[in-house]
């Protein structure tokens, strides 16, 4: 019962997780597909190489993280938690500073620096549950993807 990205049904709930196929296919994807739109923001839309390649490096670190992290459904609530801590953080950044702004300044320092801190520490726990995940599959703790049983007819 798997399909063509490598998505299984979980063991014991009815969450559909990702197979070790699946998280390696999004992670190729990520990583190949990634420089190829380095290039052609650098050669074609005139971004810095620089800042196209650092863009690039937390991209495919989230894209990575997150599809080793969904091989088991506790992985995948705790990173999803820690990634949905950091979507509240960074709305409640936002409402503060509509409400100290006055006009159209440039962003404070600080606000740069909360920013990097807390997506630091929110997505850093994504990036250990997909290691671990990714360490377990290479002692060969994911070989078999038991399903559970169905009376749908298969084709």
């Amino acid at each position: 019962m798997l399909n063509d990205t490598g998505i299984a049904l979980a063991e014991s709930t009815n969450k559909r997780t990702l197979t070790p196929l699946g998280a390696m296919r999004y992670s190729l994807a990520a990583l190949f597909g990634g420089l190829a739109l380095v290039v052609a923001a650098h050669r074609w839309a005139g971004v810095p190489l620089a800042t196209a390649f650092l863009v690039y490096l937390a991209c495919a670190y989230l894209v990575v993280a997150l599809s080793w992290a969904a091989l088991e459904p506790r992985t995948y609530r705790i990173a999803m938690g820690f990634h949905h801590a950091f979507i509240y953080a960074f709305l409640a950044l936002v409402v503060v500073l509509v409400l100290m702004q006055e006009g159209f300044r440039p962003l404070p320092d600080w606000v740069l620096t909360v920013v990097l801190c807390v997506s630091g520490a929110c997505y850093s726990v994504a990036g250990v549950c997909g290691f671990r995940n990714f360490i377990k599959w290479g002692r060969g703790g994911y070989r078999k993807v038991a399903l559970p049983p169905t009376d749908a007819p298969t084709c």
